[in-house]
Formats: structure tokens, C-alpha cells, sequence
């Protein structure tokens, strides 16, 4: 675990915030929680691409990787637009 705004991973307990455990940066005193989040898997995002290019649609994408079809969409648009 690091801080998000300077990357420091020198902290200390700072009290909880709904239930959850509170850190504090001891450079920047930056206050910031253990976030777990969902994260997108870069290769998921690639298995979306090549299904896509074989014909797929988002929504059967979606039903393969265990997504909804609004996030495949919007991954392959992302990469489309990098390629402009």
C-alpha cells in the first residue's frame, strides 16, 4: 500500500471512516483508506478486443469475461480512439 498523492508507502493509522481503517502519509499528510477497487485486467480488455475482431458482440463479450456489455463497449471504443 502507498500514498496516492506521493507514492510514499511510509504511513500510519489514523482512525476508521465508515467502518474502514484510516491511514495518514507521514511525508505529505496525505489522509487516504486501503482501496481494493474492482480494477480492469489488462488481459480481459485484450480477449475482449480479439472476440470483437472475430465478429462478437458486446454483449456476448460481456457474458464470456463476466462483465457487462457497456464495459466492453466502452473498452474497445478507448482503444479506438488511442489509435486516431
Amino acid at each position: 500500500m502507498h500514498c496516492g498523492r506521493c507514492g510514499s508507502e511510509a504511513y500510519y493509522k489514523s482512525g476508521t471512516t465508515n467502518g474502514k481503517q484510516r491511514y495518514k502519509c507521514r511525508i505529505c499528510s496525505y489522509p487516504f483508506t486501503r482501496s481494493y477497487g474492482r480494477g480492469i485486467k489488462p488481459e480481459n480488455v485484450l480477449i475482449a478486443l480479439q472476440l470483437y475482431k472475430q465478429g462478437l458482440g458486446y454483449r456476448e463479450i460481456g457474458r464470456i469475461l463476466g462483465v457487462s456489455n457497456v464495459a466492453v463497449m466502452q473498452w474497445i471504443r478507448h482503444v479506438g480512439h488511442s489509435f486516431r
